[in-house]
């Protein structure tokens, strides 16, 4: 168990803000070669860290003019036993925590969130 979720081969979709850079960092580097996943990252351009996993990963990147919730909107995500994580302030990990379920059909049992 990595941080409240386990990683292991399937599909994974990690986001996070700035504050939570470090633990969403260390989570993608525990992924197996064998995962696929999803990184959604909010930090500023300068402060995007280089990412490089053995897992299959697409990063895509927020900011102060396109926010978290604004990029999980535009995802299409695998349906098939997705791992979601999420870790960002309060009010905006409430938006996104329903838009994964209502819209993207994610499990709640499946849904782990950190908030501040």
């Amino acid at each position: 168990m990595h941080g409240g979720m386990y990683l292991q081969g399937g599909n994974h979709l990690l986001i996070g803000d700035a504050a939570a850079l470090p633990a969403l960092m260390r989570k993608l580097d525990a992924l197996p070669a064998d995962a696929r996943a999803i990184a959604v990252i909010k930090a500023d351009y300068d402060a995007r860290p280089k990412v490089d996993v053995d897992a299959e990963l697409l990063v895509y990147w927020a900011d102060d003019h396109r926010g978290l919730n604004d990029v999980v909107r535009g995802l299409f995500l695998p349906q098939d036993q997705l791992n979601a994580w999420v870790a960002c302030d309060a009010g905006e990990a409430r938006l996104i925590c329903a838009q994964l379920v209502e819209d993207h059909g994610v499990d709640p049992a499946r849904l782990h969130t950190i908030i501040w």
